[in-house]
């Protein structure tokens, strides 16, 4: 935790004391900051004590306090500020001691994303009291950070950061933690970082970051102050292990009637004091959604600021509920989008689930970033999921993420992870914006150490820049008991080949027959032809794709087709293939 200067920079401190302004308003002062130099990109954060009179601090009708930061080029944003609450936690093998510290402060977090001097002052309003500090500075200063993630100018498919550098998510869901709480999080980061990994799906759920519930009641969020402070520790490992996360602001349990429902516990639900005699009508009822606006102004506010939130999610799989009614669904997008795009000072990039391939309404919206579904009910984990990937992203232009793959429950048997290799590697050579996101982290990937499957595929695209290639579906063949899926550009493929028998359904058969001897049946004849690609000299790479070593090279003349013997393999192979002076 970084500490706060204060003594340091006392007249600044005594810049920000404002003395009453009326009957509500008592006092308002800046009690610390973390910085006068801040870089690029980083955290720039405020500490303020308010003497006021208000029943509800959460809400923004009872007392408001924004800052306005104005630029080095003249433009300003608004940043809502939060109330906070500090905790002694000491994170450890066993778990972490989490416990009250102070009394409750009010807190600004803001990321400065010009370089240069920014002037800043904050305002507290009650309904009849406004009191606005003096206006001071601060400078942001040059740094290696790279900003926020951004749908790539240079390709509509694949992503990019603010500083123009290729992004390739690689990873899984982390939906919620188990009873380590925030030693599960270091734990999984640790490993998933160690293969490659960058990237996590994170849940605003109730029995883990969810800060509404009903033992806070509606509106009001101060019994939950502790899962706050944890999401705080969470994007904070984020940001030490340079990784990224989607974060998920609604779940389908509190909304559904029948899937994996928590209707029943829902503080919206009427039958507990809530106004909402059914879950659809969380979508047109005002008063759930002025509470639910509240919780997007205090998410925002609280961890806005940071560029390792890569997007939010509206919904995880709404086709789960009433509200995957596009009458009701795309208005609520409409009207929600505009107001979290108004929010949120950095234009995060915005995505869903749930809603099918069919909903044009819905996912044409311009404040959607991004296209996404989940998907379990296939049956060839390769070319099969592959038609899929490839239908969507012909219906949207938009980059498409495989937000959840897997089992519907946790795999019986699947020792060598084959499902999870064959929808990691799938996913971007069907031209997703990453691999797929696999399900099952706490209970399969994790306790069985799965992670050598990230390992090959993240070193495979290490060095890619996906954005600076027209890229196609490949037309290349393969022959033998193969599948091959790929990129291709006039001058440069990216291919995969997989053995047709390396699925969990032909080894589960084979397990059963030879036990632990089992195996998979050597592909040793197969070839790779190619056409569509530019006449020239080329380098050819073959990669394990668990090891992420490159298994043999090769250099081939072509005149606009190219066949290529592929070396003898029983799982999958990847090949890169470019010009020779690239």
């Amino acid at each position: 935790m970084r500490l706060y200067l204060l003594t340091s920079i006392l007249v600044l401190i005594i810049g920000l004391t404002s003395q009453a302004q009326g009957d509500s308003i008592r006092s308002f002062d800046l009690i610390g900051m973390n910085g006068y130099n801040i870089e690029q990109y980083d955290k720039f954060e405020l500490i303020l004590q308010l003497d006021a009179d208000f029943d509800n601090p959460y809400d923004p009708d009872d007392i408001r306090v924004d800052a306005t930061f104005t630029s080095p080029s003249g433009a300003d944003v608004i940043v809502p500020a939060f109330y906070y609450r500090e905790f002694d936690y000491t994170l450890d093998e066993t778990g972490q001691a989490l416990g009250w510290l102070e009394a409750f402060t009010w807190r600004v977090r803001f990321t400065p994303t010009e370089l240069g001097e920014w002037q800043f002052n904050v305002t507290a309003q009650t309904a009849t009291d406004s009191v606005t500090t003096e206006t001071l500075t601060f400078i942001a200063v040059p740094s290696e950070r790279k900003g926020f993630v951004r749908v790539s100018p240079d390709s509509s498919d694949y992503l990019a950061f603010d500083d123009g550098t290729f992004y390739f998510p690689i990873g899984m869901n982390m939906a919620w933690y188990t009873d380590g709480r925030m030693a599960d999080y270091r734990d999984w980061l640790d490993a998933l970082q160690s293969a490659g990994g960058n990237f996590i799906r994170v849940w605003l759920i109730h029995y883990s970051f969810g800060f509404e519930w009903l033992d806070t009641g509606l509106g009001t969020y101060g019994g939950r102050q502790d899962r706050m402070y944890e999401l705080d520790r969470l994007v904070e490992m984020l940001e030490e292990r340079d990784m990224y996360m989607m974060l998920t602001l609604l779940t389908h349990t509190a909304y559904s009637l029948d899937v994996d429902s928590q209707w029943g516990q829902n503080p919206y639900n009427i039958a507990n004091g809530g106004m909402l005699e059914r879950p659809a009508d969380f979508a047109t009822n005002p008063e759930a959604q002025r509470l639910w606006r509240m919780q997007l102004r205090y998410t925002v506010a609280r961890w806005g600021y940071s560029p390792h939130i890569m997007a939010w999610e509206w919904w995880n799989e709404v086709n789960w509920t009433e509200l995957a009614n596009p009458d009701l669904l795309v208005p609520w997008i409409q009207e929600n989008g505009q107001f979290l795009r108004d929010l949120d000072p950095y234009d995060r990039l915005i995505t869903h689930s749930g809603s099918t391939i069919l909903d044009a309404g819905v996912w044409n919206q311009p404040t959607l970033d991004l296209v996404q579904d989940h998907i379990y009910y296939v049956n060839d984990w390769v070319e099969e999921l592959s038609a899929v990937l490839s239908a969507w992203q012909l219906a949207y232009d938009k980059p498409f993420l495989l937000g959840e793959f897997g089992y519907v429950d946790p795999p019986e048997f699947d020792p060598l992870g084959i499902r999870l290799h064959n929808g990691l590697w799938t996913a971007p050579m069907s031209g997703t914006l990453g691999t797929g996101m696999f399900w099952w982290w706490d209970s399969y990937i994790y306790p069985d150490d799965h992670y050598q499957h990230f390992k090959g595929i993240s070193a495979f695209f290490a060095d890619e820049d996906l954005t600076q290639h027209q890229w196609f579906v490949t037309p290349a063949i393969s022959s033998g008991n193969t599948s091959l899926l790929g990129l291709q550009s006039l001058d440069s493929a990216l291919l995969w080949i997989v053995n047709r028998d390396y699925n969990d359904a032909y080894y589960t058969q084979q397990y059963e027959q030879f036990g632990e001897s089992a195996t998979f049946p050597t592909i040793d004849n197969a070839q790779i032809t190619m056409s569509w690609i530019m006449g020239g000299t080329y380098t050819i790479e073959w990669w394990d794709t668990l090891s992420g070593e490159v298994i043999a090279e090769d250099t081939v003349n072509t005149g606009g087709s190219l066949i290529v013997d592929v070396p003898a393999f029983s799982t999958s192979l990847a090949l890169k293939v470019k010009p020779l002076d690239s």
